[in-house]
């Protein structure tokens, strides 16, 4: 039976992607190794995909969104023009992570 995935399979996902980045890397392909993708790429897609249905979805849209960590941020990037041509041009640091308490700040780069 094929199924969406749900978050409760993510630990299975990862082992099946740890597997898959071994023979990858077998192959000579270094696309993917023992620490990517890992449980929070997955939930970045999750939130782009999330992000990209508020605008409808699908690629016939011209906007890009990106979602990565570093430096124990969260930060979220929206680039491109809506269906009513508004530009967007957004660069929020949408959660920072310091000794294990979570700070949510909302800060704007670009207008």
């Amino acid at each position: 039976m094929i199924r969406k995935a749900l978050k409760k399979d993510l630990s299975r996902i990862i082992e099946i992607t740890k597997s898959c980045a071994a023979f990858m890397i077998s192959q000579n392909i270094f696309q993917w190794n023992e620490h990517y993708p890992n449980i929070e790429t997955f939930e970045n897609v999750n939130l782009e995909r999330k992000i990209m249905s508020e605008y409808g979805g699908g690629c016939s849209q011209k906007i890009g969104v990106s979602i990565w960590n570093k430096n124990n941020s969260t930060i979220k990037s929206i680039n491109g023009l809506t269906e009513q041509n508004i530009k967007l041009e957004t660069f929020d640091i949408i959660q920072k992570i310091n000794k294990s308490i979570k700070i949510e700040p909302s800060v704007k780069m670009f207008n």
